[in-house]
């Protein structure tokens, strides 16, 4: 409530976008950023947890798929590394991200390595940045903590518009039917167009059944 009040706060005194407000928090803020993760869903477009999980487990309630970006030093003393593995699963399997992660080793530096679980629900992704011999802290050497996280959390907005495709040929789809003999026919050209009205479109595929 006191988040919420926060927001309501901002909103009448500066009328800040309801639809991106983003939270992040440091070791218990963390844990914190884990909470609200199943509690306000709905007023938070993003989550950034830094050095922090819940330590008795994870809880995957939320009311909606939500993006994370959390970071996290291999050497962290206060609160293990070795259980941020469970904690990310269990909100992979939430989002309906991909299982297997997009690994990039080096990330920008020698000591990170960034983890991407992508084609989430509602396009959300789960990231880890993992900070190799780094304890608990807030990286600034190369890979800063807050660049990183407003790039990530700038992507998501509560109102997010589902970017549209129209296949636009051919214009009448047609039928094929042979008999026996040669069964191949002409090259069939489809053509489409795509926009996305929060973003660009980087690709798109077409599917012959799977």
């Amino acid at each position: 409530r006191f988040v919420q009040a926060i927001i309501d706060e901002m909103v009448a005194k500066y009328d800040i976008d309801r639809n991106r407000v983003y939270l992040s928090g440091f070791s218990m803020g963390g844990m914190f950023t884990y909470h609200a993760m199943n509690r306000i869903a709905d007023k938070i477009a993003a989550f950034a947890p830094i050095s922090g999980y819940p330590m008795g487990g994870g809880v995957y309630t939320s009311s909606r798929p939500v993006p994370i970006i959390h970071t996290h030093g291999t050497t962290d003393d206060v609160v293990n590394f070795g259980g941020v593995s469970s904690v990310l699963a269990g909100w992979v399997k939430r989002n309906g991200c991909a299982t297997k992660a997009t690994v990039v080793k080096p990330y920008k530096a020698g000591h990170v390595t960034r983890h991407t679980w992508g084609d989430g629900e509602d396009g959300v992704e789960v990231v880890l940045l993992e900070m190799a011999n780094k304890g608990h802290w807030i990286s600034n050497d190369v890979v800063l903590t807050g660049e990183e996280i407003w790039n990530f959390c700038k992507r998501y907005s509560l109102d997010m518009v589902d970017p549209t495709v129209k296949i636009t040929a051919p214009n009448e789809f047609p039928a094929y039917l042979t008999f026996g003999g040669k069964t191949e026919t002409s090259a069939i050209t489809v053509e489409a167009t795509a926009s996305d009205p929060e973003g660009q479109i980087v690709k798109v595929s077409f599917y012959l059944g799977t």
